[in-house]
């Protein structure tokens, strides 16, 4: 039984890597929910200070989840399968969760850019209103 160890020790490493793929994945995707939503919110009523703090600290948190998780794909690439058996198991395991983490770090990506192009309407927006105001006090009222 002693052969028989190594696999099961690597085949639990493996497992062990991969349920926290998997958690780390499902994260990524509640992550990505919220920021969709956050989206939404961005030129409402419910566009607040406090709301874009909330957002900004959610993309910071899916961040750091993805480096966590790219780390974690690290780890499981890096093990010292010597079985055709267990190299076949981890990929397997590493194909899985790849595609799944792929698909969502690619709708983070997204979301996180259609935000930041909101915010710059947004801003411009702003921007061009204040100007106007500057305009119009400045030659002492609308023009007739």
């Amino acid at each position: 039984m002693s052969k028989k160890e190594p696999f099961l020790n690597n085949q639990a490493q493996i497992e062990s890597i991969s349920n926290e793929l998997t958690q780390q994945i499902d994260t990524l995707l509640e992550h990505n929910q919220n920021l969709k939503e956050f989206e939404g919110l961005l030129g409402s009523k419910e566009d607040t200070r406090s709301m874009r703090k909330e957002m900004k600290q959610e993309i910071g948190d899916a961040n750091n989840l993805i480096k966590k998780t790219l780390a974690n794909f690290r780890s499981l690439d890096q093990l010292n399968l010597r079985k055709r058996e267990e190299a076949e198991f981890r990929n397997k395991v590493a194909r899985r969760a790849r595609e799944a983490f792929d698909k969502e770090q690619q709708k983070f990506t997204k979301i996180v850019k259609d935000i930041q192009t909101k915010e710059k309407v947004y801003i411009d927006t702003k921007k061009s209103i204040a100007g106007n105001k500057d305009s119009f006090a400045s030659d002492g009222g609308a023009q007739e």
